[in-house]
């Protein structure tokens, strides 16, 4: 019983300490013009470093749309 105990103590401890170090996020849109077409981009990036997608992307020009998944910035999953 006391081994249960501890087990999910510890999990518990593991979980909490997790939560705190997850990366904030914050979303961007841009809007890219030319002669010819608009590009809508939706996506998050991290706030430290702006410079790395994070999470979701969508982009919609016209009639066609591209959604995907970004981690660290590379691109995961289905596109």
């Amino acid at each position: 019983m006391l081994q249960l105990k501890t087990l999910l103590l510890g999990s518990c401890f593991c979980l909490i300490f997790n939560l705190g170090y997850a990366q904030e996020v914050k979303t961007v849109s841009n809007k890219l013009k030319n002669d010819y077409f608009t590009i809508n981009e939706k996506f998050s990036v991290l706030k430290d470093n702006p410079e790395i997608k994070q999470g979701p992307y969508s982009a919609r020009i016209s009639s066609s749309s591209e959604k995907g998944q970004y981690e660290q910035g590379y691109k995961t999953g289905v596109w």
